[in-house]
Protein backbone atom coordinates (compact mmCIF):
# COMPACT_ATOMS: atom_id res chain seq x y z
CA UNK A 1 0.00 0.00 0.00
CA UNK A 2 2.98 2.36 0.58
CA UNK A 3 3.96 1.78 -2.83
CA UNK A 4 0.83 2.65 -4.20
CA UNK A 5 -1.21 -0.47 -4.86
CA UNK A 6 -4.58 -0.89 -4.27
CA UNK A 7 -5.78 -1.98 -0.79
CA UNK A 8 -7.21 -5.15 -3.23
CA UNK A 9 -4.20 -5.95 -4.70
CA UNK A 10 -2.35 -5.53 -1.09
CA UNK A 11 -5.10 -7.80 0.57
CA UNK A 12 -4.63 -10.60 -2.55
CA UNK A 13 -0.72 -10.15 -1.75
CA UNK A 14 -0.76 -10.77 1.90
CA UNK A 15 0.26 -14.07 3.30
CA UNK A 16 -0.48 -15.54 6.43
CA UNK A 17 -4.51 -15.54 6.28
CA UNK A 18 -6.53 -18.33 5.61
CA UNK A 19 -8.25 -18.36 2.09
CA UNK A 20 -11.54 -17.27 3.07
CA UNK A 21 -10.54 -15.00 4.84
CA UNK A 22 -8.44 -13.01 2.14
CA UNK A 23 -10.99 -13.95 -0.33
CA UNK A 24 -13.39 -11.91 1.72
CA UNK A 25 -11.03 -9.19 1.83
CA UNK A 26 -10.36 -8.68 -1.30
CA UNK A 27 -14.19 -8.73 -2.81
CA UNK A 28 -14.73 -6.46 0.30
CA UNK A 29 -12.07 -4.03 -1.41
CA UNK A 30 -13.18 -4.62 -4.70
CA UNK A 31 -16.77 -3.79 -3.84
CA UNK A 32 -14.85 -0.05 -2.74
CA UNK A 33 -15.96 -0.51 1.15
CA UNK A 34 -13.45 1.36 3.58
CA UNK A 35 -10.78 -0.26 5.70
CA UNK A 36 -13.71 0.74 8.68
CA UNK A 37 -16.37 -1.77 7.18
CA UNK A 38 -13.66 -4.23 6.81
CA UNK A 39 -12.33 -4.94 10.58
CA UNK A 40 -15.94 -4.54 11.57
CA UNK A 41 -17.19 -7.59 8.48
CA UNK A 42 -13.95 -9.28 7.73
CA UNK A 43 -10.73 -8.88 10.09
CA UNK A 44 -12.71 -10.32 13.01
CA UNK A 45 -9.50 -11.53 14.41
CA UNK A 46 -8.43 -7.94 15.36
CA UNK A 47 -8.46 -6.70 18.94
CA UNK A 48 -10.75 -3.72 19.76
CA UNK A 49 -7.79 -1.64 19.83
CA UNK A 50 -6.24 -2.70 16.36
CA UNK A 51 -9.85 -2.32 15.30
CA UNK A 52 -9.78 1.30 16.10
CA UNK A 53 -6.03 2.29 15.24
CA UNK A 54 -6.61 1.19 11.65
CA UNK A 55 -9.91 3.31 11.25
CA UNK A 56 -8.59 6.05 12.91
CA UNK A 57 -5.50 5.44 11.01
CA UNK A 58 -7.60 5.53 7.73
CA UNK A 59 -9.63 8.78 8.48
CA UNK A 60 -5.39 10.03 9.03
CA UNK A 61 -3.89 9.23 5.95
CA UNK A 62 -1.44 7.01 8.07
CA UNK A 63 -3.01 3.29 7.17
CA UNK A 64 0.13 2.25 6.07
CA UNK A 65 2.63 3.10 8.57
CA UNK A 66 -0.30 2.08 11.07
CA UNK A 67 -0.37 -1.83 9.66
CA UNK A 68 3.58 -1.97 9.52
CA UNK A 69 3.53 -0.85 13.00
CA UNK A 70 0.98 -3.33 14.00
CA UNK A 71 2.23 -6.37 12.25
CA UNK A 72 5.75 -5.64 14.04
CA UNK A 73 3.60 -5.54 17.56
CA UNK A 74 2.13 -8.14 16.94
CA UNK A 75 5.28 -10.44 15.69
CA UNK A 76 6.70 -9.17 19.05
CA UNK A 77 3.82 -10.51 21.29
CA UNK A 78 4.19 -13.90 19.53
CA UNK A 79 8.28 -14.02 20.62
CA UNK A 80 7.61 -12.68 24.06
CA UNK A 81 4.38 -15.86 24.59
CA UNK A 82 7.37 -18.22 23.76
CA UNK A 83 9.32 -16.89 26.51
CA UNK A 84 7.20 -17.19 28.50
CA UNK A 85 5.75 -20.66 27.75
CA UNK A 86 9.17 -21.74 27.90
CA UNK A 87 9.11 -20.13 31.26
CA UNK A 88 6.80 -22.06 32.62
CA UNK A 89 7.93 -25.06 30.81
CA UNK A 90 11.30 -25.20 32.80
CA UNK A 91 9.88 -26.00 36.52
CA UNK A 92 7.51 -28.45 35.13
CA UNK A 93 10.43 -30.37 33.75
CA UNK A 94 12.47 -29.77 36.76
CA UNK A 95 9.62 -31.06 39.03
CA UNK A 96 8.86 -34.22 36.78
CA UNK A 97 12.80 -35.16 36.94
CA UNK A 98 13.02 -34.72 40.84
CA UNK A 99 9.93 -37.29 41.27
CA UNK A 100 11.61 -39.86 39.09
CA UNK A 101 14.71 -39.16 41.29
CA UNK A 102 13.34 -39.23 44.57
CA UNK A 103 12.18 -43.08 44.67
CA UNK A 104 15.26 -44.28 42.97
CA UNK A 105 15.87 -47.06 46.18
CA UNK A 106 12.76 -49.14 44.76
CA UNK A 107 14.51 -48.97 40.99
CA UNK A 108 17.82 -50.38 43.10
CA UNK A 109 15.75 -52.83 45.18
CA UNK A 110 14.37 -53.76 41.93
CA UNK A 111 10.87 -53.88 43.14
CA UNK A 112 9.65 -51.76 39.55
CA UNK A 113 6.03 -52.27 40.74
CA UNK A 114 6.60 -50.11 43.79
CA UNK A 115 8.49 -48.05 42.11
CA UNK A 116 5.49 -47.23 39.56
CA UNK A 117 3.03 -46.75 41.90
CA UNK A 118 4.85 -44.10 43.80
CA UNK A 119 4.68 -42.08 40.62
CA UNK A 120 1.32 -42.94 40.46
CA UNK A 121 0.22 -41.28 43.60
CA UNK A 122 2.47 -38.60 42.66
CA UNK A 123 1.56 -37.71 39.25
CA UNK A 124 -1.77 -38.72 39.49
CA UNK A 125 -3.18 -35.93 41.95
CA UNK A 126 -0.21 -33.18 39.78
CA UNK A 127 -1.73 -33.99 36.36
CA UNK A 128 -5.18 -33.78 37.57
CA UNK A 129 -4.28 -30.33 39.01
CA UNK A 130 -2.78 -29.34 35.97
CA UNK A 131 -5.55 -30.08 33.66
CA UNK A 132 -7.93 -28.43 36.21
CA UNK A 133 -5.72 -25.39 36.14
CA UNK A 134 -5.92 -25.02 32.23
CA UNK A 135 -9.51 -25.65 32.05
CA UNK A 136 -10.21 -22.93 34.88
CA UNK A 137 -7.51 -20.26 33.06
CA UNK A 138 -9.68 -20.66 29.54
CA UNK A 139 -13.21 -20.50 31.48
CA UNK A 140 -11.38 -17.41 33.65
CA UNK A 141 -8.84 -15.83 31.76
CA UNK A 142 -8.60 -12.70 33.76
CA UNK A 143 -8.74 -14.11 36.94
CA UNK A 144 -5.67 -16.47 35.51
CA UNK A 145 -3.42 -13.80 34.41
CA UNK A 146 -4.08 -12.14 37.96
CA UNK A 147 -2.94 -15.08 39.42
CA UNK A 148 0.39 -15.26 37.27
CA UNK A 149 0.84 -11.80 38.25
CA UNK A 150 1.22 -12.80 41.60
CA UNK A 151 4.21 -15.51 41.12
CA UNK A 152 7.68 -14.04 41.83
CA UNK A 153 8.67 -15.89 38.02
CA UNK A 154 5.94 -14.88 35.99
CA UNK A 155 5.13 -11.52 37.54
CA UNK A 156 8.10 -9.97 35.94
CA UNK A 157 7.10 -11.54 32.45
CA UNK A 158 3.68 -10.38 33.21
CA UNK A 159 4.55 -6.70 34.02
CA UNK A 160 7.18 -6.36 31.06
CA UNK A 161 4.07 -7.92 29.03
CA UNK A 162 1.42 -5.66 30.50
CA UNK A 163 3.89 -2.68 30.45
CA UNK A 164 4.38 -3.53 26.54
CA UNK A 165 0.79 -3.76 25.70
CA UNK A 166 -0.05 -0.25 27.23
CA UNK A 167 3.21 1.44 25.75
CA UNK A 168 2.26 0.03 22.22
CA UNK A 169 -1.31 0.84 22.01
CA UNK A 170 -0.66 4.80 23.00
CA UNK A 171 2.17 4.75 20.07
CA UNK A 172 0.06 2.82 17.75
CA UNK A 173 -3.31 5.29 18.77
CA UNK A 174 -0.94 8.19 18.67
CA UNK A 175 0.25 7.54 15.31
CA UNK A 176 -3.11 6.94 13.89
CA UNK A 177 -4.23 10.20 15.13
CA UNK A 178 -6.66 9.49 18.09
CA UNK A 179 -6.61 12.10 20.66
CA UNK A 180 -5.27 11.60 24.25
CA UNK A 181 -8.31 10.63 26.16
CA UNK A 182 -9.62 7.83 24.22
CA UNK A 183 -5.69 6.59 23.40
CA UNK A 184 -5.16 6.13 27.12
CA UNK A 185 -9.04 4.64 28.08
CA UNK A 186 -8.28 2.12 24.70
CA UNK A 187 -4.55 1.31 26.46
CA UNK A 188 -5.12 1.28 29.82
CA UNK A 189 -8.28 -1.15 28.98
CA UNK A 190 -6.29 -3.49 26.42
CA UNK A 191 -3.79 -4.29 29.43
CA UNK A 192 -6.83 -6.34 31.16
CA UNK A 193 -5.05 -5.58 34.74
CA UNK A 194 -7.00 -3.79 37.78
CA UNK A 195 -4.24 -1.68 38.28
CA UNK A 196 -3.74 -0.65 35.06
CA UNK A 197 -6.90 0.44 34.60
CA UNK A 198 -6.69 2.72 37.99
CA UNK A 199 -3.65 4.37 36.02
CA UNK A 200 -5.94 4.85 33.72
CA UNK A 201 -8.84 6.44 35.56
CA UNK A 202 -6.28 8.92 37.27
CA UNK A 203 -4.70 10.02 33.57
CA UNK A 204 -8.12 10.82 32.21
CA UNK A 205 -8.83 12.77 35.32
CA UNK A 206 -5.25 15.16 34.01
CA UNK A 207 -6.49 14.63 31.25
CA UNK A 208 -9.39 16.60 31.30
CA UNK A 209 -7.89 19.22 33.95
CA UNK A 210 -5.33 19.93 30.48
CA UNK A 211 -2.52 18.40 33.26
CA UNK A 212 0.31 17.22 31.39
CA UNK A 213 0.28 12.93 32.06
CA UNK A 214 3.02 12.12 33.71
CA UNK A 215 1.99 13.78 36.84
CA UNK A 216 -0.29 10.70 37.92
CA UNK A 217 2.68 8.16 37.29
CA UNK A 218 4.66 9.37 40.61
CA UNK A 219 1.20 7.79 42.47
CA UNK A 220 2.09 4.43 41.07
CA UNK A 221 5.57 3.37 41.77
CA UNK A 222 5.18 0.04 40.52
CA UNK A 223 5.74 1.84 37.11
CA UNK A 224 9.16 1.13 35.64
CA UNK A 225 11.34 4.08 35.53
CA UNK A 226 12.41 3.59 32.11
CA UNK A 227 8.86 4.06 31.03
CA UNK A 228 8.37 7.08 33.34
CA UNK A 229 11.51 9.01 31.76
CA UNK A 230 10.82 8.24 28.37
CA UNK A 231 6.99 9.08 28.28
CA UNK A 232 8.31 12.45 30.24
CA UNK A 233 11.04 13.43 27.77
CA UNK A 234 8.45 12.34 25.06
CA UNK A 235 5.81 15.09 26.04
CA UNK A 236 8.75 17.84 26.67
CA UNK A 237 10.32 17.12 23.10
CA UNK A 238 7.08 15.82 20.49
CA UNK A 239 8.61 12.55 20.50
CA UNK A 240 6.42 10.50 22.65
CA UNK A 241 5.37 8.20 19.62
CA UNK A 242 8.73 7.13 19.16
CA UNK A 243 9.54 6.67 22.94
CA UNK A 244 6.90 4.39 23.33
CA UNK A 245 7.72 2.66 20.51
CA UNK A 246 11.17 2.41 22.32
CA UNK A 247 9.37 0.77 25.63
CA UNK A 248 7.59 -1.44 23.81
CA UNK A 249 10.63 -3.29 22.37
CA UNK A 250 12.66 -2.87 25.44
CA UNK A 251 9.85 -4.53 27.69
CA UNK A 252 9.23 -7.57 24.94
CA UNK A 253 13.47 -8.26 24.06
CA UNK A 254 13.82 -8.15 28.38
CA UNK A 255 15.34 -10.91 29.78
CA UNK A 256 13.31 -12.29 33.10
CA UNK A 257 16.15 -11.16 35.56
CA UNK A 258 16.49 -7.45 34.50
CA UNK A 259 14.80 -4.88 35.42
CA UNK A 260 13.73 -1.50 33.53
Amino acid sequence: MASGISPAEAAGLVGGLPERTQSALVEHFESGLSWGKAVESVLLFLTDTERSVLVAAEASGTLPTSIERLSEQRKQRAAFKVKMVLAMLYPFFIIHFAILIVPIQHIIDGDYGAYAKVLGMIYLPLWSFGGLMIIWSRIFPTQSRSLLRRVPLFGKYSLHRDMASLSETLAACGLAGLNLEYSWAMAASSVGSQRFLKLGESVLILIAQGKPVSDAFSEYRWLPQYFVQQHKVGERTGQLVDNLETVSYTHLTLPTNREV
